[in-house]
């Protein structure tokens, strides 16, 4: 078990390492724009006050995206590992969930396959194998049965 708490642990540090340093960039990036454009030293200091301001809504949403997929991957990893088990794609069948999501919504496959979830294969929800566009702010979870 503790090898597999590991190995979710590993995957979303990296996502959130690079999920970071693409968020660092962007600022990078706009304060050298600012400064190619003559701004002021205070001009580019709100600036970049109000980028981190901005990116309090990005903070608040990788760190819930990670904390349930780690759930999700840690059940998956866990479960996996009895060749019986069977898992289940499940939405929360409201209005908010992605059209690819609806449609894996319900399907069951042995526990080691993979859903195909718009464009990609995903192991669960929130895989950070996954586009960023299927598992950002996803609320889906696994079900699993013998």
């Amino acid at each position: 078990m503790e090898a597999t708490v590991d190995k979710v642990a590993q995957e979303w540090l990296s996502v959130a390492e690079t999920s970071t340093r693409n968020q660092s960039s962007r600022v990078a990036d706009k304060i050298t724009k600012a400064d190619e454009d003559g701004k002021s030293l205070n001009q580019i200091k709100a600036m970049v006050r109000d980028l981190i301001g901005s990116r309090s809504s990005w903070r608040t949403g990788l760190s819930g995206h990670i904390s349930t997929a780690a759930y999700e991957l840690i059940k998956h990893e866990v479960y996996t590992q009895n060749t019986k088990v069977r898992k289940t794609w499940n939405t929360e069948d409201d209005e908010r969930v992605r059209d690819s999501h609806v449609f894996a919504d319900g399907v069951t496959l042995k526990a080691k396959q993979l859903f195909h979830v718009g464009e990609t294969m995903m192991r669960c929800p929130g895989d950070p194998l996954a586009p960023v566009e299927e598992v950002a702010n996803c609320r889906c979870w696994l079900s699993f049965e013998l």
